[in-house]
């Protein structure tokens, strides 16, 4: 049909857009309260409700879209085809009319059946039968009749006459009509959402609501039990410690759940503190607590604490919702020692001496930038005495702490800096080092600086970091393993057996190492088994040159060979383990830290595999892309270098003239010792020691089993009033003018055992008491590994740590070395003896401190690791 044949487009095309526009709003009416009522039943629903609410804005869009495209078209053709009985009519007699007014001769009005108007019709036929009568009178009395003489007729006629509508007209009229229908749906859904967004909005309100109740429940609750456990701290009921909060929650109720078969909560609500409303329930801020439910698990290095808090709101909508007008929130929280501090330092050690002398200490990010900093000092800390000779010729860039006195080589307090041959630099405002314009350090005179008044000094003595203020100085050493017994491994509970004996347990091994999903592979890996030694010439080169094994799991039992090549580097992946000892050397790629329950040799150079730039060195980082950072943690010895080689003509391994390991074992253990007496000898008379500790467990140093644990207390020195050694800096000779020998297999020696033959000491070998290795084989065993050496200065890429002693040396006796020693990562522990006569370099990476966790043993910390909503 095309729309120029309608015979009264315009009329035909105006009824229908009103039909059209009238049924349209009706049924898009209709679609509109269907939704508003879904939305009402989906208000109510107790499950799903939310869901079905989301959808709705969508469902009422799409219906209404639907109702458009089917509806009206098929109005427009209905109402269009239905307007042809009227317009068709109306068409007729309009033009019957025109033609009377022009004085045709056309009979009568005559319409088609099936049209409308039929009254209409013979209404007009009467009408022009009338005037025809009326004219016919006029013509009998005038003989000129004219129909023009009927004006008023013939001008109203005339000015009926419409112009015909065109087609263009009536689209623009569809167009119209479709704009209006368009309109008036986006208006109702847009209405339609707004009010479904409202009430989705009103939910989440309702949500968030809650979820910041149990959250602020959860926190306020914790909060509480912390804040009365630290209380009875502050009292002196309980120490600050992790078995200082178990044993509060002991006195509590709250009893450890970690092996019981049916575990048991501890209600903590009664203790919290929380106001009751008037119907005698919990309350915080306007919202019921229904219950704060606390389970306690007691594991190998803390406590985890299991928080439930369930919340409910006072005013229930209606039953059917009660379970949508609850939270209930579950969160753990770790109890564990305080992330220890000493990480922080290049070179960290309870006393140090040789380490101080002609080295110098930087930081990687300085010393392989190649170009300007700014670059953050490094720091050097000693915990107990720091002896300094007058020959040091070192520098530290960075800040010194020493937190007791610094003397001379002969425990002399030094008083006046001027002379000293130690140099720090220039700090900034923020800490950095000061560069001149060649990219060099400022070098600057130690000076002593105030640390409680201070920050960013280059000297600070006796630093308390209680009372100063730049920055922490730990107190002690922790192991590694934690010494508190560890976990079962049948059971993974937690056990005290060991604990306190200074030794890694099987059981304190495992609980460390449990979990660790590293891998070590590449290089030449040769594992000895746990119950192999090696005591032939034949055990030694299998074990320096062969390969039995092409990677390691995360953990490996026996003692282990690691050789690594430029073609073929050790390849690092995480955190592994070894149930033993570790002998190291070579090229490494990879990223991860080697825990080693026993002791960790490294007699030649461990290098990263690292690429270059622009003819300079991309520390840390491979040709590839791959990061390079290796961590050494040992629960025995770390030794880098041929230790057993002496250090300066007339000494040696034998005879009186001690080698330089030796020295330094005998005036570690002097430093044991002294904490085991409650008096010592001063320079006339004995005096109360002040830093004696009733039921201390020494840790001693031997070189093996069947040696005596040799103690530099004799000599004509003597102690003065704090405690501080006053005398040679070394034994210059092994014997019983110069020591204290105490034999480990005399079980009725009083420096090591008790009155019933018992262990009160605990005494750490050089080979682990001889177990896996001879005397013979392992000195074989350095010269193996120097005969192949090309010569030059001794590096280690690598990061070591133990609780107990890191040994180094190289010297002018030592071979293909050039007596120097390089450490690109830290060297901390609690007792340090490094030596290289020509000079050490210790240059600190800090991105230790996003690989390697020790736990302090002084302070007990909360550490939230997860929390969830169940319901």
């Amino acid at each position: 049909m095309r729309w120029n044949k309608m015979p009264k487009s315009g009329l035909q095309l105006r009824m229908t857009m009103v039909f059209v526009t009238i049924a349209s709003l009706a049924a898009i009416f209709q679609v509109f309260l269907i939704n508003r009522a879904m939305i009402g039943v989906a208000r109510k629903l107790p499950n799903d409700g939310e869901a079905l609410l989301e959808h709705l804005p969508t469902l009422f869009s799409t219906s209404v879209m639907w109702t458009g495209l089917v509806l009206i078209p098929v109005l427009l053709l209905v109402g269009i085809l239905m307007t042809f009985r009227v317009a068709g009519p109306v068409f007729r007699i309009e033009r019957y009319l025109n033609d009377v007014a022009d004085g045709k001769d056309v009979g009568q009005c005559t319409i088609r059946g099936r049209d409308e108007l039929h009254s209409l019709c013979d209404a007009v036929n009467r009408a022009v039968t009338t005037l025809q009568s009326q004219n016919a009178d006029s013509t009998k009395s005038d003989s000129r009749p004219n129909v023009d003489d009927a004006p008023s007729l013939h001008t109203e006629n005339e000015s009926a006459v419409e112009e015909p509508v065109h087609g263009n007209s009536g689209f623009a009229i569809i167009t119209a009509l479709i704009t209006v229908v368009i309109l008036s749906a986006t208006i109702i859904a847009a209405v339609t959402q707004f009010t479904s967004h409202s009430s989705q909005v009103e939910k989440r309100g309702e949500d968030y609501e809650l979820e910041s109740a149990v959250e602020s429940a959860t926190n306020f609750a914790m909060h509480e039990l912390w804040s009365m456990y630290r209380r009875t701290v502050s009292a002196g009921t309980y120490e600050d410690s992790v078995d200082g909060f178990q044993r509060y929650l002991d006195s509590i109720g709250a009893t450890d759940q970690s092996t019981a078969t049916t575990p048991v909560g501890y209600n903590l609500g009664s203790r919290v503190g929380l106001d009751f409303d008037s119907d005698g329930d919990l309350e915080l801020a306007g919202v019921d607590i229904e219950e704060i439910q606390l389970m306690r698990r007691d594991t190998a290095g803390g406590t985890e604490l299991d928080l439930t808090v369930s919340v409910g709101g006072r005013d229930r909508r209606v039953a059917s919702n009660a379970a949508g007008w609850m939270r209930t929130i579950e969160t753990t929280f770790v109890i564990e020692p305080e992330t220890w501090g000493g990480l922080n330092f290049v070179l960290l050690a309870n006393n140090v001496n040789c380490a101080l002398c002609h080295t110098t200490i930087d930081s990687t990010d300085r010393v392989y930038a190649h170009g300007p900093g700014p670059f953050e000092r490094v720091k050097v800390g000693t915990l107990d005495q720091l002896m300094m000779r007058g020959n040091a010729h070192s520098q530290i860039n960075g800040t010194l702490y020493a937190g007791g006195p610094v003397t001379d080589k002969n425990g002399v307090p030094i008083t006046d800096w001027s002379s000293s041959t130690l140099r720090g630099v220039e700090l900034d405002a923020d800490g950095n080092v000061v560069e001149d314009s060649s990219g060099d350090p400022v070098s600057r005179q130690m000076s002593p600086t105030d640390g409680s008044l201070d920050q960013y000094g280059n000297l600070y003595e006796d630093y308390n970091s209680t009372t100063m203020i730049d920055g922490d100085l730990p107190s002690s050493f922790p192991p590694p393993f934690p010494d508190d017994g560890g976990l079962d491994p049948t059971t993974d509970a937690a056990t005290t057996a060991g604990a306190g004996d200074r030794a890694v347990d099987s059981n304190e091994f495992y609980a460390v190492t449990k979990d660790f999903t590293g891998t070590l592979s590449g290089g030449r890996i040769y594992v000895v088994p746990p119950t192999d030694q090696i005591l032939t010439d034949a055990d030694r080169g299998v074990a320096v040159s062969g390969s039995n094994a092409t990677s390691l799991s995360s953990v490996t039992e026996g003692q282990v060979f690691l050789t690594g090549t430029t073609s073929n580097p050790i390849l690092l992946n995480g955190d592994v383990a070894v149930e033993g000892n570790l002998v190291i050397r070579g090229w490494v790629k990879g990223k991860g830290t080697i825990w080693v329950k026993d002791n960790i040799w490294a007699p030649t150079d461990i290098e990263y595999l690292d690429g270059t730039s622009s003819g300079n060195r991309t520390f840390g980082q491979a040709s590839d892309g791959t990061e390079n950072l290796l961590v050494l943690t040992a629960g025995g010895n770390i030794m880098l270098g041929d230790v057993y080689q002496p250090y300066r003509a007339g000494t040696s391994r034998e005879g009186d003239k001690p080698p330089f390991t030796h020295m330094e074992m005998s005036t570690f253990n002097r430093a044991e010792w002294v904490k085991t007496q409650p008096q010592l000898p001063g320079s006339r008379t004995m005096f109360d020691n002040p830093l004696y500790e009733p039921g201390y467990v020494p840790r001693y140093y031997a070189e093996t089993s069947g040696e005596p644990v040799g103690i530099f207390n004799r000599g004509g020195g003597w102690f003065d009033s704090d405690g501080t050694w006053r005398g040679a800096e070394h034994p210059n000779s092994w014997t019983t003018s110069l020591m204290t020998f105490a034999d480990p297999s005399d079980t009725s020696d009083p420096l090591l055992f008790d009155s019933s033959g018992n262990p009160k000491a605990h005494v750490t070998y050089m080979t682990s008491a001889n177990t896996w290795i001879s005397d013979s084989q392992l000195e074989a065993l350095m010269d193996d590994f120097y005969a192949s050496r090309p010569s030059g200065m001794l590096k280690y890429d690598l990061f070591a740590y133990t609780n107990n002693a890191i040994f180094g040396i190289t010297s002018s006796m030592v071979r293909n070395t050039n007596a120097q020693l390089r450490v690109n990562g830290g060297v901390v522990a609690a007792d340090v003896g490094l030596l290289a006569t020509a000079g050490i370099q210790l240059n600190y990476d800090s991105r230790i401190l996003n690989v390697l966790r020790i736990s302090g043993n002084e302070r007990a910390v909360v550490r939230r690791t997860s929390s969830s909503i169940v319901r």
